[in-house]
């Protein structure tokens, strides 16, 4: 559920409770590092927008000592900067109302430009690991703030935030830079664990019942000019956080053992986006794509359209009742709420047929929920292009909880060398624009990740499911395209081919066909500038609308060595810098942009874009004045109230911070409708 994180005994089947030293995802890296196995069967929260996943969340309890565990992951990011922050806030019981018992956890995970340490890291993606930001490397400028709610008419909020010294609290973070071409990605990782009772955390911390309050925001600095944040938020529809003195969290539900059977999550999403898609109709493939069979211009196969939600239930019993509900938008940077999506005229059942989804068994078993679109009733040509956007949510007759409830999938699947498509970025659905006018500013920011095939055969092992899954999907999709009868030089159906397993024995046509094969992957991400924001230390930053979510493609090559690049074109694009652009957008209507990608040994890497150059967005009257230039260390006072010296800004520092905000931006921070 949205509002629902359920915290588990950790299983002891499949091996211990978490490590926290702040690994628990590969990310897709084939890195040699054995996923972490001390979250199975615990809860997880994905910021899914349309491929893959830019954060993460997953909980789980240590039934040795009966602390919960925490984990929080952002990737595709543009920088490591200071101010990232990651904010949890608990009161003992859901239903509580005493502020003097809400805690709170500030945690500044990385430092500008370095990450979680100094120097390069480890292996070519310069790994950080096992960080302790209490204690960080010297000259590394992390910190770990632990509060208490104070009652203080004088604070908007109501709630002045006072620090504490609990006992038994573990926080460690990780920082990477993940394979991305000329456009660095950054990527951090968090890990913590938290006592749930006084006697185990001290006289400072507080009791959780099995039904707790939770909230937490993820706060993300994008580098676009001035530099703006965007955030990731628990309970799903709760405020972001804007700044300490506006503070007072909107709890979603926390739950510890016993966990009623109703509320523990299973059901979700085989392989996140790739579990999503259309396959001919009457197929029983689980290799699902984006692409649309029409009467002009289709994909070829002349069959009508099954869409499908492949589903796995990991939970304790099978959940009866299920539906899944298809809509659909153009490709590119859609609406940010469903209900701007359109149902697809002809598609049934839609919502498909309640169906009993089963306890998952093993890896293999899912359940398909699927309707029928006949090429009949698709309208032609389609819009932008046979990819289309696809938005599935799921609905039960049951009340049993859902560990994904929706999901989208944005991202196509190529063989390259070269693919040139449109995309198309929607203002629909939204409030008027930030700055009065009549259209939308629009944030792009992409990025290029590739996966080397024989260095993930190398590495089966190690590799987890969902770049195993992403790498069989693509290279079967791509060879099925190439081959109109599917199968190989051998005459071998390739949805059946274990291409790990025989080109790591060196086995005949599929040890020469991977050799020099790389999935280059390829991902925009869109942000909308909203009138708000968020103030960290002494910085503001206008805060980022991130529902509109992303477009990528996966591309298979066969050349390891061949650079990648890509280039961007269309009516109202202008660019910052490589891979960071800036759109202009109608309200209530839509603007298509162009995109190239190529892998060829003659070209330059990275971004070819020929746009105009953008320096600065123009400020709007709600930003605070000052410091909102770049991702800088706050200055003095701290972030609210400090600690190890640092001067702890306290009321005084709280009011002087309102005092220096015009009238306008008071009234925004209280007033302002979310998207």
């Amino acid at each position: 559920m949205s509002d629902t994180l359920t915290f588990p005994n950790h299983d002891g089947v499949t091996g211990g409770p978490p490590t926290i030293d702040g690994f628990f995802d590969p990310d897709y890296m084939i890195t040699g590092e054995t996923p972490e196995g001390g979250y199975v069967k615990g809860s997880q929260y994905v910021f899914g927008d349309g491929g893959i996943a830019p954060f993460v969340f997953r909980g789980i309890r240590n039934a040795g000592n009966g602390r919960i565990c925490m984990a929080f992951m952002l990737r595709l990011t543009g920088a490591f900067a200071q101010d990232n922050r990651v904010f949890i806030a608990l009161k003992p019981i859901f239903s509580g109302t005493d502020v003097t018992e809400y805690r709170m956890i500030e945690i500044a995970p990385v430092d500008d430009g370095i990450g979680s340490d100094a120097g390069s890291g480890t292996g070519a993606n310069e790994i950080k690991t096992n960080i302790d930001p209490d204690n960080p490397p010297v000259g590394v400028d992390l910190e770990v703030f632990y509060r208490r709610g104070v009652v203080n008419a004088a604070i908007p909020s109501g709630i002045e935030w006072d620090d504490i010294t609990p006992t038994n609290t573990t926080v460690r973070v990780r920082s990477w830079k993940p394979y991305s071409g000329a456009t660095t990605e950054h990527a951090w990782s968090v890990e913590i664990e938290l006592p749930t009772t006084v006697a185990d955390g001290g006289t400072d911390w507080i009791d959780l019942a099995n039904d707790f309050g939770l909230y937490f925001s993820v706060v993300e600095i994008v580098p676009v000019a001035p530099a703006m944040a965007t955030e990731y938020v628990f309970p799903a529809g709760a405020d972001e956080f804007q700044s300490m003195f506006t503070f007072d969290p909107q709890f979603g539900h926390g739950l510890l053992p016993p966990i009623p059977a109703g509320a523990m999550p299973g059901i979700s999403f085989v392989g996140g986006w790739q579990g999503v898609g259309r396959r001919p109709a009457g197929s029983t493939s689980t290799t699902l794509t984006g692409l649309i069979e029409s009467q002009v211009n289709g994909i070829g196969d002349d069959q009508d359209n099954e869409l499908v939600a492949l589903l796995e239930n990991t939970g304790a019993n099978d959940v009866t009742g299920v539906t899944a509900e298809f809509r659909l938008k153009n490709y590119g940077l859609p609406p940010g709420s469903p209900a701007n999506w359109d149902k697809p005229n002809g598609l049934a059942p839609n919502p498909t047929v309640p169906m009993t989804v089963p306890v998952t068994a093993s890896p293999a078993d899912h359940a398909a929920l699927a309707s029928v679109w006949p090429i009949a009733d698709v309208p032609t040509p389609v819009p932008t292009g046979l990819h289309q956007c696809m938005w599935v949510q799921l609905d039960s007759a049951s009340t049993a909880a859902f560990g994904q409830s929706s999901m989208r999938r944005n991202m196509n699947i190529e063989s390259f060398s070269a693919v040139e498509q449109e995309a198309e970025v929607s203002g629909e659905g939204y409030e008027e624009p930030a700055d009065g006018s009549d259209h939308h500013d629009f944030f792009l920011q992409t990025f290029a990740r590739r996966i080397v095939v024989p260095e993930l055969i190398e590495n089966e092992k190690d590799a987890d499911d969902e770049t195993m899954g992403l790498a069989r999907n693509a290279i079967f999709v791509t060879r099925l395209k190439e081959r109109e009868d599917g199968r190989d030089d051998n005459g071998e159906i390739i949805r059946d081919m274990s291409f790990a397993t025989r080109a790591r024995a060196n086995v005949g046509n599929a040890a020469r066909q991977f050799r020099d094969t790389v999935i280059h992957i390829w991902i925009t991400r869109g942000y909308r500038l909203t009138d708000r924001t968020v103030t960290i230390g002494s910085n503001t930053y206008p805060l980022l609308d991130n529902s509109c979510g992303q477009f990528g493609v996966v591309g298979v090559h066969d050349g390891i060595k061949d650079p990648f690049t890509w280039q961007f074109k269309g009516k109202g694009l202008s660019q910052f810098k490589s891979g960071l652009y800036a759109l202009k957008v109608p309200h209530k209507g839509t603007t298509r942009i162009g995109f190239r990608l190529e892998a060829d040994p003659d070209v330059r890497p990275g971004d070819k874009s020929d746009l105009p150059r953008i320096e600065k967005v123009k400020p709007l009257e709600s930003w605070k004045p000052g410091n909102v230039e770049g991702s800088g260390r706050p200055e003095k006072p701290g972030t609210g109230n400090g600690k190890k010296g640092k001067d702890k800004g306290g009321c005084l520092g709280l009011l002087v911070a309102m005092a220096a905000i015009p009238a306008a931006i008071v009234a925004s921070l209280f007033g302002i409708d979310k998207v």
